[in-house]
């Protein structure tokens, strides 16, 4: 399991910070409508690492990735997708997270929560770095 912060201001992204926006407990709907889309990849060969790459979700679902793919850890900085993807390949679950405005409290959740995670040697995965 991986946390990612998303700094690519790639669509569905806020544009601007409104504190206003969040729902209350008690506004929340009573029935919960889901929509659940499937994005099945068209393809999943491995690319040669840091090989630009494009997806046609955000985040990534599938595709063409990396040949390593990132160490299961949290990161500080944007990993490239194409080695989140490659994650995703071997069963992984990448928190993906973009905050404009911050949110290190949800953010130091997540990583509380993955770091409390047993470790996993067969995942060790490629280290990236900045």
């Amino acid at each position: 399991m991986s946390t990612n912060p998303d700094a690519s201001g790639a669509a569905g992204n806020m544009t601007e910070c409104n504190a206003d926006a969040a729902v209350s407990d008690a506004s929340a709907p009573k029935d919960c409508q889901v929509l659940i889309e499937e994005h099945p990849p068209t393809s999943y060969q491995h690319m040669a690492d840091c090989t630009p790459a494009t997806y046609d979700t955000n985040p990534p679902s599938g595709g063409d990735h990396y040949e390593d793919w990132a160490a299961y850890q949290n990161y500080d900085f944007p990993v490239p997708s194409g080695f989140l993807v490659h994650d995703l390949e071997h069963g992984a679950i990448v928190i993906w997270y973009n905050c404009p405005c911050g949110c290190p409290e949800e953010v130091d959740q997540a990583k509380a929560m993955t770091d409390a995670l047993p470790a996993d040697d067969s995942c060790s995965g490629y280290s990236t770095t900045r």
